[in-house]
């Protein structure tokens, strides 16, 4: 609807801002020698946000999309085949909330290189967060919430476990952000086509770097 298309644009000047006052602080620019390289990563929405704010500020160097919503970018004349920010997008092949071939795979075949896609098998919309490490029907029980999604998108038995998925989210996409962010050449073992062949079973890994 339009307050939440309202508040989908409004949320990259917000982070902005914020980042100002980061950079701002003097003890953030003695940590850092008076310069930042900035990396940023999100969930769902979260990760439409992350494209909103590579787009318009060129202080990110690195983009993490986990299960992004993508479609509306276009609609708010961003378009993905001029983003000059190197991205890697994760997605989940039994996402129920957002369609991966369309959301996530589509964004992908439309970024320019060099770019990065990692699709667990057998992962959902809700593999990317913490949510499946709590006791949802409890929880649902106590407050009064539905859980429904989250139990069948990311969270059921049929996912992947959610140890597994979060180990593999952590070694690729720290990986990709350690080497753009840190120049360590040696964080590329994390996050290669060879890294994926061992994990070939869960994992299916692209990346197109020219």
């Amino acid at each position: 609807d339009e307050e939440t298309a309202a508040v989908a644009l409004r949320r990259p000047g917000e982070l902005m801002s914020a980042l100002d006052a980061v950079l701002a602080d003097g003890r953030f620019s003695a940590l850092t020698g008076g310069g930042a390289v900035l990396g940023i990563s999100g969930h769902s929405f979260g990760g439409f946000t992350s494209f909103l704010l590579a787009f318009r500020d060129s202080r990110v160097k690195a983009v993490v999309a986990m299960a992004p919503h993508t479609v509306a970018l276009a609609v708010a004349s961003y378009h993905l085949p001029k983003l000059e920010t190197p991205v890697m997008i994760m997605a989940g092949s039994d996402d129920k909330t957002l369609d991966p071939q369309v959301e996530m795979r589509r964004a992908y075949d439309r970024l320019p290189a060099p770019k990065r896609y990692f699709e667990l098998k057998d992962g959902g919309h809700f593999t990317f967060s913490d949510i499946c490490a709590l006791d949802l029907e409890s929880i649902a029980e106590q407050i009064d919430i539905h859980t429904d999604d989250a139990l069948g998108d990311g969270c059921a038995p049929e996912n992947i476990p959610a140890d597994e998925a979060h180990r593999l989210i952590r070694q690729f996409g720290i990986g990709f952000l350690n080497y753009l962010m840190r120049d360590s050449p040696g964080s590329r073992a994390y996050f290669s086509p060879e890294a994926a062949v061992e994990h070939s079973e869960s994992l299916l890994y692209l990346e197109e770097l020219e």
